[in-house]
């Protein structure tokens, strides 16, 4: 009789963003990219010692002994895809998401690999931006110092089915050893007699080749989800299905006469958040009585990656309040975007306060411990989830 035993590995777990829509779109193209990026993916997989464990779909789940082997297998994957996402039209590339966690997980007599550390490195994943690598706190202890690339700490994470948010980090450029000699040749290239020429030649041609991929990709399907791209992709007026299928985690709920969007953006100015509201046919939530807050807030909770935790705060979506710019601080002045008064308010203890100056806007957030809450409080632009609100016709 085949027993269980648990391992203590390394679990890479990837997955494909915004897989579902791109097979909706065009299945057979779609289904021929995904083999070519699993042609890269799996030898290099098995080139750093790790074992493909679980497939289903466009997901992947790999083991490693090592885990230096399963953060260089991962950087390496998304450098060799981008490499070769580059050659293709943007509305054409497909990105993996990447979560890395050491944990420990039991070997099912097919290979399948299941447990909590499965479970953590699957949550990762969805936490990662498309082409990205997020990694457990355990993993960075393990591989810090040993490889030259930098790791930021992005927080800590709220997920599902953890009592205990998630110290996760990202993986970002290469260092390089070399870094002093590097910036001294290009300090004295930069006083070079040829530099200002070449710069502004090179400025030319770059506003030349923005506005030619600006028109030419105006029949495109949305592009694949950069934040980079959003308020260019405004400008190109998409509908509002095309334009919910460019970012890459929307959560929707009904409530009453109106639809709510929580939209994850990785990155906006408060006027391009009104913008999309705006395309939407909506605007930026208002919350009317508690029950729509408590209903809204569950919204927030109904995917993973629309909270994060820094240190004992827990950071949870905008919502459309602002204050006045002569508004008293630090609670004067405090209004809906789309110009309604409050009718309504939920502030944590304290809050608005103003903490840190600047702070004109609303979200939900925790109490001063690392839990979630339908508390709001005062805060700086937001830069991860808001909410929409779309009155129905």
């Amino acid at each position: 009789m085949y027993k269980n035993s648990k391992r203590l590995l390394t679990i890479l777990a990837a997955d494909v963003a915004g897989f579902t829509k791109l097979v909706s779109e065009d299945e057979e193209a779609t289904l021929h990219r995904l083999a070519e990026l699993r042609s890269i993916m799996d030898p290099i997989i098995k080139s750093y010692g790790g074992r493909i464990a679980n497939t289903a779909g466009d997901s992947v789940l790999a083991c490693f002994d090592n885990p230096t082997g399963a953060v260089e297998a991962a950087i390496s994957i998304q450098e060799q895809h981008n490499a070769n996402n580059a050659q293709l039209r943007t509305s054409d590339r497909m990105r993996y998401r990447i979560g890395i966690n050491i944990g420990e997980v039991v070997q099912q007599p097919n290979g399948d690999l299941l447990g909590h550390g499965v479970n953590v490195a699957s949550r990762l994943e969805t936490i990662s931006e498309p082409g990205g690598i997020c990694l457990a706190e355990n993993v960075i202890e393990q591989v810090k110092g040993s490889l030259d690339y930098r790791f930021t700490k992005i927080g800590e994470h709220f997920v599902k089915n953890l009592d205990q948010p998630l110290k996760v980090y990202k993986v970002g450029e290469a260092t390089l050893p070399t870094y002093e000699k590097a910036a001294r040749r290009l300090q004295a290239w930069v006083r070079g007699q040829y530099f200002l020429p070449l710069l502004f030649a090179v400025v030319l041609i770059s506003i030349g080749f923005s506005v030619f991929a600006l028109l030419s990709n105006k029949s495109d399907e949305a592009k694949s989800f950069d934040p980079e791209y959003l308020e260019d992709f405004l400008t190109l007026d998409p509908s509002p299905e095309e334009l919910l299928e460019f970012f890459d985690l929307v959560t929707v709920g009904e409530y009453e006469d109106s639809t709510y969007y929580v939209i994850r953006t990785w990155g906006a100015e408060f006027e391009i958040l009104e913008k999309v509201s705006e395309a939407l046919g909506g605007h930026l939530v208002t919350i009317t009585d508690e029950e729509e807050n408590d209903f809204v807030y569950q919204l927030t909770l109904q995917d993973d990656g629309h909270w994060a935790f820094e240190g004992n705060l827990a950071l949870g979506p905008l919502i459309g309040l602002v204050q006045d710019p002569e508004g008293a601080e630090p609670d004067g002045g405090w209004r809906w975007a789309n110009g309604e008064p409050m009718s309504f308010s939920n502030w944590k203890r304290g809050s608005p306060d103003n903490s840190s100056g600047n702070q004109d806007f609303g979200n939900f957030q925790g109490p001063n411990v690392p839990k979630t809450s339908p508390l709001w409080n005062d805060t700086t632009i937001w830069k991860r989830s808001f909410i929409v609100e779309v009155p129905k016709p």
